[in-house]
């Protein structure tokens, strides 16, 4: 695996890991189907990456998701457990107290940047694949 690769994982982790803060809940009992859990992500992806394409956003999706320890029911579009989604107006308070000053957070931006440096290579902005 070259350095562009593991920013490129890297990369996906970390917006998977703020999407799962901002967006959803995570308890034993919540669940929520697959369909409707991917529509959020791609539409919160496509947010903070700026529409850049990716080619399996859905299945890196999957594979972070069970490498996180959450269970599915498999097929097409699984039912995954342990997570449902926030309502928009909780999204909207917990994005609001993430961007407090006293709590600075590297920006897409700024990794975008990075991986740039990384790899001389940049990030395409364009719709995503699904």
């Amino acid at each position: 695996m070259d350095n562009y690769d593991r920013y490129q994982e890297a990369f996906f982790s970390r917006i998977v890991s703020q999407f799962l803060a901002q967006h959803c809940e995570v308890a034993p009992e919540k669940k929520i189907a697959g369909r409707v859990l991917f529509r959020r992500f791609r539409d919160y992806w496509n947010e903070v990456t700026h529409g850049a394409k990716h080619p399996a956003l859905l299945g890196q999706l999957r594979v972070e998701l069970t490498e996180l320890g959450f269970a599915s029911s498999g097929g097409k579009w699984p039912r995954w457990y342990g997570l449902s989604l926030r309502k928009k107006k909780q999204v909207q308070a917990t994005s609001k107290k993430a961007k407090a000053p006293e709590t600075p957070r590297a920006s897409v931006s700024t990794d975008s940047e990075t991986y740039h440096a990384i790899t001389g290579k940049v990030l395409v902005p364009g719709p995503a694949y699904c």
